[in-house]
């Protein structure tokens, strides 16, 4: 039986019994209990729970420290009209057809001792970035070709993963400002795109595509926050 989290998302312990069931179910709770503390979580979690799709978070069942978001329909997940791509590279599905942008399920795959206490939040903030933009049909995988961020979609949920580590001011070994999408490289300088009309323009993409999440974040007052006018990360010319 799955639980809710005030209605924004729920979580299910799936196949796992017993201690391990237990101790996933308090897990998760309290991850969420501290996303839901931060203002750049709790408007990620406010704008997931006004769909009237479903985002249910179960364990993630491989040996790797990893984490993902799975839509029951990719199709309806993507943004309409547009070719199906690769979530890790941004190549096309031969023959996968085009998103509908109906908005999809998502099946939510995290297991919070993965990963440091501290760390696990941001974790679950990436993903559920990818999960409220396959809510409303407007996940993108076209590829970044400048920097690592592999797709669009992966730059989009570092924005708001990265706006989180700076609300909470992760600090440390692994905490920091996340440069790209590959490991665990902190960003030198503001910049998350070397070229700033092209940051621009990443922004405005996302923006269109997630209107109402992505006003919401500009009003978090932190030191680095691109969605936010004036800020030091924002893109020129916005």
């Amino acid at each position: 039986m799955p639980h809710s989290f005030m209605g924004k998302v729920q979580f299910d312990a799936d196949l796992l019994t017993n201690d391990d069931r237990f101790q996933w179910e308090q897990s998760v709770a309290a991850t969420l209990n501290k996303v839901w503390e931060s203002y750049t979580g709790r408007n990620l979690l406010d704008v997931m729970g006004q769909s009237h799709k479903i985002v249910k978070i179960v364990p993630f069942y491989k040996d790797k420290v990893n984490a993902s978001a799975k839509a029951r329909s990719p199709k309806d997940a993507y943004y309409p009209e547009r070719p199906l791509r690769r979530a890790d590279n941004g190549h096309l599905y031969a023959g996968s057809g085009t998103g509908t942008g109906r908005g999809s399920d998502v099946r939510l795959n995290f297991t919070p001792w993965r990963y440091p206490r501290t760390v696990a939040p941001s974790k679950l903030i990436h993903e559920m970035t990818h999960a409220a933009e396959m809510q409303r049909g407007v996940i993108f995988m076209n590829t970044v070709h400048s920097a690592c961020f592999d797709t669009v979609a992966e730059f989009d949920a570092i924005v708001v993963e990265n706006i989180y580590r700076s609300e909470t001011h992760l600090s440390g070994e692994n905490l920091f400002i996340r440069k790209d999408h590959h490991g665990t490289h902190p960003l030198h300088g503001n910049r998350m795109l070397p070229q700033e009309g092209e940051l621009g323009a990443r922004l405005d993409s996302f923006r269109a595509r997630m209107p109402q999440l992505t006003q919401a974040l500009a009003q978090v007052r932190v030191a680095f926050n691109p969605l936010r006018p004036g800020n030091p990360a924002y893109g020129a010319g916005r």
